[in-house]
């Protein structure tokens, strides 16, 4: 399982929890991926993008994509539709969760050169349809509303490389 994005590791345990035994993190921070070493000493933690995972054609049993593609334009989100495509295995689930503000938004995280962070406006029906022109076979979608804490509704998108 790839954890596209994985930031500090912290989906490590869940997945495990779920009988994910082999966990790969890819992220482009150096310092998310010295947390995670540290903190998940059990996962491997590897550099790299959405768009440019160091990892080989067919081999991923499956991708994890969770509120990582928030900070990707609509190309970089096509490509990075493209690149799970690739590493993906015939018949391997992807599973990408992501805020759906209405227009870009700061977010109350700090960037590396402190500014705010954006949350791309994201919407499920244009995320579902990344995944398909990039050949994913789309299983499932959802949007949820957003809870009394959060600024923005949920988008969930669960789709497949085919056979």
């Amino acid at each position: 399982m790839v954890d596209a994005g994985c930031g500090t590791g912290r989906l490590l345990p869940a997945l495990r929890a779920w009988g994910v035994n082999t966990v790969i993190g890819v992220d482009p921070s150096e310092g998310m991926l010295e947390q995670a070493r540290r903190v998940h000493p059990e996962g491997t933690w590897l550099p790299g993008s959405l768009e440019r995972l160091p990892l080989g054609d067919s081999g991923a049993a499956g991708l994890l994509g969770w509120y990582s593609m928030i900070h990707l334009e609509v190309g970089e989100l096509r490509a990075a539709a493209a690149e799970a495509f690739r590493v993906l295995a015939p018949g391997a689930p992807l599973l990408w969760g992501f805020h759906c503000p209405e227009a870009d938004v700061p977010s109350r995280h700090m960037a590396a050169d402190g500014r705010p962070v954006v949350l791309r406006a994201l919407s499920v029906p244009g995320v579902a349809a990344c995944l398909q022109e990039a050949g994913l076979e789309l299983l499932a979608s959802g949007l949820r509303p957003a809870r009394p804490q959060e600024r923005s509704a949920q988008g969930m998108v669960l789709a497949r490389k085919p056979r």
